[in-house]
């Protein structure tokens, strides 16, 4: 609670109990009553409220039209969560005075949205917010509460489908398991589970934070074992967040000694199937204040993360940070007023397709404490206002985190429900259309080398062809040269990979709907060494139709050409240009020809020497497919690159 809110409170009971009693001004003339009255007051501050509930019984026995001890009995009860009897007393004291405490209203309103009551509570806040001579931060928090039961009367009206399932007991045990990770593939869940402390612990408590992780086979998860080192130690790790393709995590440590704050942030990556050792993750992310609670996008550009502000009241918010040109984590700040409120906000979590964050907050209108909400990404690149995930996802207890597969369309969510192996599990459910995510897929594959096929690290980039924005880049394992990269389920993409020592190889695809589950985009590289002779189609370079006029989608292309002739400025190199056998010969080499000076045209203008260039035009002379096929011809239909010298 508001500390401000807290302290009126105080006020409120000292004015309706202490400061009355110590008047002797009651609203009872009945000695007996005033006598076990006052009796319940000793016993309270002696921090027994069942011998204050006691004395208070007899007091209204004495005398039921008591008012001070029905509101004093009220309050006990709540403390005794025995929250019928509560609201009975405090129902009593209206009816026997309705404008002695407006604070009465506030306080019984609450109560019945503890039950659920929320219809009843509306008037009851309504009436409390009509007395305007009220503290401004209560009036302003009975504004919330009001905004909050209006909505859970209606969110209960109107259920949205809802049937969590527990994981079982290959991911779930007797201990807490909270905050899960999935990588894209649907193939690996990572999680944190708080285990029993061994001898070895330095966390000072009876619990240890720790990863595990289980493995998808013939659609079963299997039994969940530690990370084990260099990811878990003998501190506190645990709220991690997994790359898509499963090779980076960024997670939550505390108390180590590199850290800046009591938690901090730390980065590991994992290369040939090992983890390395982790790194924090800088003072641009961490400092002094308590860091957790990571999210990252899928390309890994953008980083969302929980920090808890120092000073009187410990609020949480949400901050963010984003990768700059070279690579390195930008100065963090906090998330706007859109995201963040008077309140708290934890647990974000944004879907591999960037479109979708989903956050905690106790504080936007929801069914109670804290509950899950949704925001979209808007065109100006902000975020919309959160929507509720509506009941009973939400409820009036707290619900914490929650992420949702690449499809869109399965949730896990982790919490405490009555099927339960002990503690807070781990649940997974089908996702309500509603707030579901744009669906991706992603594309996989191994990098290698096109001779000797020596797997190798590449540089890749995913760019949409109709907007020319880079939608995903990465780079493949260093040791495997395994490779995985989100992809949204619909668009025209252009696929590039280099590596240093290596031409460009670029590949370009079109999805029209999601690929069925299980299914994915395959595509293994194979790189070209820089050597006379050697070639490149260059697949992403459109003209218009019988035409050298070079299409706006063929920019991304082009640039990667620039980049390469700019960082090996000894090249020379031929651009050709070949067509299908469509029209007549003399034609076709007209074309290819004007085709390939296009080319080199542009190269020209953005700084390259023309020394360097050639171009030449062989019409339909050299097909690489069957030209009786449409398939055949568009490949045919091609611009190409050799090196001539070096």
């Amino acid at each position: 609670m508001n500390l401000k809110i807290l302290i009126c409170f105080l006020i409120f009971t000292c004015q309706i109990i202490s400061c009355t009693a110590q008047r002797g001004n009651y609203s009872t003339n009945s000695k007996k009553a005033i006598s076990h009255f006052e009796d319940a007051l000793s016993a309270y501050q002696k921090r027994n409220p069942e011998n204050a509930k006691t004395a208070l019984l007899k007091a209204l026995k004495a005398d039921a039209n008591f008012y001070e001890a029905n509101v004093f009995l009220a309050e006990i009860l709540i403390d005794l969560k025995e929250y019928d009897e509560a609201i009975a007393h405090m129902k009593k004291a209206i009816t026997i005075d309705a404008e002695k405490q407006p604070r009465v209203y506030y306080r019984l309103a609450n109560v019945l949205v503890m039950t659920s009551k929320f219809n009843e509570a509306i008037p009851l806040y309504e009436k409390f917010l009509s007395y305007i001579d009220q503290p401004p931060e209560l009036l302003k928090e009975a504004e919330y509460k009001l905004a909050s039961a209006e909505f859970s009367a209606e969110a209960i009206k109107n259920p949205v489908k809802f049937n969590p399932i527990n994981m079982g007991e290959n991911i779930n045990s007797e201990f807490d398991e909270y905050y899960p990770a999935l990588t894209v593939d649907n193939s690996q869940l990572y999680f944190t589970r708080m285990r029993k402390a061994d001898e070895f612990s330095k966390t000072m408590s009876k619990f240890e934070e720790d990863f595990y992780i289980s493995y998808k086979e013939n659609g079963i998860w299997s039994k969940a074992r530690p990370l084990g080192p260099p990811l878990n130690t003998h501190y506190n790790e645990g709220v991690q967040s997994i790359s898509p393709d499963g090779r980076t995590i960024i997670f939550t440590a505390c108390n180590k000694d590199d850290s800046f704050g009591s938690c901090d942030l730390y980065i590991s990556e994992k290369i040939g199937g090992k983890w390395q050792k982790p790194q924090n993750i800088g003072s641009n992310i961490n400092s002094k204040a308590w860091e957790s609670q990571p999210t990252v996008s899928s390309d890994g550009s953008l980083l969302i993360f929980t920090r808890r502000n120092q000073g009187k009241e410990e609020k949480y918010n949400l901050w963010y940070s984003k990768k700059d040109e070279n690579g390195e984590w930008q100065l963090a700040k906090k998330m706007n007023s859109i995201i963040n409120t008077d309140g708290d906000e934890n647990s974000p979590y944004l879907h591999p397709s960037g479109k979708v964050l989903y956050f905690s907050s106790n504080r936007h209108p929801g069914m109670g404490g804290f509950d899950l909400f949704k925001s979209d990404l808007q065109d100006d690149g902000t975020w919309g206002k959160p929507i509720n995930l509506g009941y009973p996802i939400n409820t009036i207890e707290d619900q914490r985190h929650i992420i949702i597969n690449a499809e869109g369309k399965l949730g896990y969510i982790s919490t405490k429900y009555d099927e339960t192996f002990g503690g807070i599990d781990i649940y997974q459910f089908e996702i309500p259309e509603f707030i579901q995510p744009p669906a991706v897929t992603y594309i996989k594959g191994i990098t290698k080398s096109y001779k000797g096929d020596k797997t190798i690290c590449v540089f890749y980039e995913l760019v949409d062809l109709s907007s020319g924005e880079v939608v995903t880049s990465g780079s493949s394992d260093k040791i495997s040269g395994e490779y995985i990269a989100c992809l949204p389920a619909k668009g025209k993409f252009a696929f590039n990979a280099q590596a240093e020592g290596y031409l460009f190889h670029s590949e370009n695809f079109t999805l029209n709907e999601l690929l069925p589950p299980g299914k994915f985009f395959n595509l293994d590289i194979s790189l070209k060494p820089i050597e006379i002779g050697e070639s490149v189609v260059l697949n992403n370079i459109f003209f218009e139709t019988a035409s050298s006029q070079l299409l706006p989608e063929s920019k991304s292309e082009l640039n990667k050409l620039i980049q390469l002739l700019s960082q090996n400025n000894t090249l020379r190199i031929e651009i050709g240009g070949h067509t299908d056998n469509v029209g007549s010969d003399e034609n076709n080499k007209k074309l290819s020809l004007e085709r390939a000076q296009s080319v080199v045209n542009y190269l020209v203008t953005k700084g390259i020497d023309r020394k360097m260039l050639t171009s030449n035009g062989y019409g339909s002379k050299s097909p690489v497919a069957d030209n009786n096929t449409e398939e055949g011809r568009a490949k045919n239909r091609r611009t190409e690159f050799k090196i001539t010298a070096n």
